[in-house]
Order: C-alpha cells, then structure tokens, then sequence
C-alpha cells in the first residue's frame, strides 16, 4: 500500500471537553434551569412542526445572571483554551454574546441550523445521559457534490455527517457558521444544555480590513 501524507485542510475545528463541577454546583445549575420560561427553538430554516421542536429559555443572556458566574468562569477557562492552544488566537480576546438554556423532552428535536452574528458557538451539556438515545448532536457539511459515492468505512475525510454522544458536562466549541442538529429525544428525563456564542473584541484585522468590535 502507498504511503499519503494526508492534510485535514479547511476542515472546522470541533473542539470537545470535559469541565468539572461539583455536585452542590450541578444541583445550583439544575434548580436555575427549572425556573425558567420556555418558548420554542427560534431556528432559521426551520419547517418543523412545534410539536415536535425542542425548547429554548426567553432569557438570551444567562450567563450574566450572578447565580451562574461560576459556571461562565469555568467556560470561559475552557474557550480560551481552545482560542489560544487550538486556533492559535492568542492575540485576541473573545466575549460572550448570547447565552441559553435548551430542553428537549421525549421525542423532541431539532432541524440543522447555525448561528449568525458570531464567530464561534458552544454547547455545555447539563446532564446528559450516557444513552445514545439522549438527543445527541449532529454536525454536517452543506456542499454542492458532484458525485455521490458511498464508502466502504466513514471517517473524517468522507463523511457527510458527524455525530457526537456527549457526556454530562461535556462543552463543545465549533465555528458559528457549521450547521448542526439534535437528534430526537428518546428518554423519559428531560434533555437540558446550554448554548453560547463568542464574538471577538478589540482591534481585529490589518491596513484597510483593520476595525475595532465592541460587545
């Protein structure tokens, strides 16, 4: 067999960590979330039936409430890992935009969706079953193909779809801009995570590209 030296180019950087927390912090999160008010998932794109469409809290900026500084601490440790040690944007600095809450109870989903107006998104799963039937999420690639050639095996290379199983307190980071989707809930307990979405501050950019963001 020849040898290839293959390069990954272009591809997003899906980013997949663990952030702890203690039981008294998950039982403060668990009780916070179960105060809010609900509407259905504002997705653009989206067909679905409200019915069978997950939930998102009114609130859009959960993190700036003073019960949850702690868990915005802990996330903010994780992306600027992530910016600094992965991207490499060690000279930029990032700000929470955004901030929800998302239920999906049984049989609940959502369609595939991004999201605007920022440059890079994230999900932290509150308690995430280990069951693959928790809703997991769902990564795609929208691309006009020319051939549609199935492979013996899927990998990174050919796969139209990614599929993760997070774990409980697992966060995710991506590109705003890749589409994504939750599978349909299957278990009886109610599926709750929370969203995010970072843009970048400060001077950006070089000569006549060169602005300044404020958040």
């Amino acid at each position: 067999m020849k040898h290839f030296d293959v390069h990954p180019l272009f591809n997003m950087p899906i980013a997949l960590t663990n952030i702890s927390l203690s039981e008294n912090e998950q039982n403060d999160i668990l009780e916070f979330v179960k105060l809010q008010t609900w509407e259905k998932a504002n997705q653009a794109l989206d067909s679905m039936s409200d019915t069978n469409k997950s939930l998102q809290s009114e609130d859009l900026y959960i993190l700036e409430k003073n019960e949850l500084f702690f868990l915005k601490n802990k996330i903010i440790d994780a992306f600027s890992d992530y910016k600094n040690n992965v991207m490499r944007y060690e000279n930029t600095d990032f700000k929470i935009t955004t901030s929800w809450f998302t239920k999906t109870e049984y049989g609940q989903k959502s369609n595939y969706h991004n999201h605007g107006n920022c440059m890079f998104s994230a999900v932290f799963y509150i308690n995430q079953s280990d069951n693959s039937e928790s809703g997991n999420i769902v990564f795609t690639k929208y691309e006009n193909k020319r051939f549609n050639i199935k492979p013996v095996e899927h990998n990174l290379f050919n796969s139209e779809t990614w599929t993760f199983n997070p774990q409980k307190h697992d966060l995710i980071i991506f590109p705003s801009e890749t589409y994504h989707r939750v599978k349909t809930h299957l278990l009886k307990e109610n599926r709750y995570s929370l969203a995010l979405n970072f843009m970048p501050v400060g001077h950006i950019g070089v000569y006549d590209s060169r602005l300044e963001l404020k958040c």
